[in-house]
């Protein structure tokens, strides 16, 4: 599994809602799919985290999908043109 963040989010009902708006008829987590099945989970991360300012926003990779960086990317610059913040990886 691999993971990109998007971090320091001000506003999480709007973080909320742009994401419901790209990946409509979902809810915590979404998930992105890939053309035959999931390729990413979608959460919201509120609480305390170490490694993460939050709220912050990460997708979660599937093995099966592990070189599917750039569809990952685009989903997350979506985002931050929407609400704002800063683009992170697990790495």
């Amino acid at each position: 599994m691999k993971s990109y963040f998007l971090e320091n989010i001000d506003d999480v009902k709007s973080l909320e809602r742009e994401i419901s708006t790209l990946l409509p008829g979902q809810k915590n987590p979404w998930l992105i799919w890939h053309p035959e099945d999931v390729c990413a989970y979608v959460y919201i991360i509120l609480g305390q985290d170490p490694e993460l300012v939050v709220p912050a926003v990460a997708v979660n990779i599937s093995g099966r999908h592990y070189k599917e960086d750039e569809l990952i990317l685009n989903f997350l610059q979506n985002l931050k043109n929407k609400v704002g913040g800063k683009i992170s990886d697990d790495a």
